[in-house]
């Protein structure tokens, strides 16, 4: 009896020690500790993100973005149009605004003439590589859609770390 509790307590501590890495088919390993819920524990704090949706955005990538940033802790709002999101803006105050390029610049405009500290970060396609190229010189940060949720919350993690 004493073998069989020893035997126990000798595998549940093997069992705690262990990495975070679980064997899946065969030879492979599984990495558990790199999902947008493992993202949490890393979230620099929770923020309240204002998203517009773009006339040429791609709705389903819209709509995972937004669930993985709630997933994560932070308060998401959606605006449907430009009137729309500046009217929310004069309502609440947002930590990051997420807009399609075509309309960041002039937002960053309308922000800058407001004492709102709201952080502008535009949505890019990625099929549009000039699209990309020109915000990336703009701005700090970038999204792409669609994208790896993980590069989109490390993305919105930086942003909000650097206000």
């Amino acid at each position: 009896m004493r073998q069989a509790i020893l035997g126990i307590l000798a595998l549940f501590v093997t069992a705690m020690i262990a990495p975070a890495s679980a064997v899946a088919c065969g030879d492979k390993n599984i990495d558990m500790s790199r999902g947008v819920r493992f993202q949490r524990a890393n979230a620099v704090r929770p923020a309240t993100v204002l998203l517009q949706l773009g006339s040429v955005s791609d709705a389903k990538s819209l709509n995972r973005l937004k669930s993985n940033l709630v997933r994560v802790g932070h308060e998401v709002e959606v605006a449907g149009d430009a009137p729309t999101l500046q009217q929310m803006l004069r309502l609440k105050a947002y930590d990051l605004v997420i807009v399609p390029i075509q309309e960041a610049a002039s937002l960053a405009a309308l922000l800058t003439t407001t004492d709102t500290q709201s952080l502008v970060i535009p949505m890019v396609s990625g099929r549009e590589s000039s699209d990309l190229e020109r915000a990336r010189t703009a701005y700090p940060f970038v999204l792409t859609l669609p994208g790896r949720a993980k590069d989109q919350i490390l993305i919105i993690s930086a942003a909000i770390s650097s206000r």
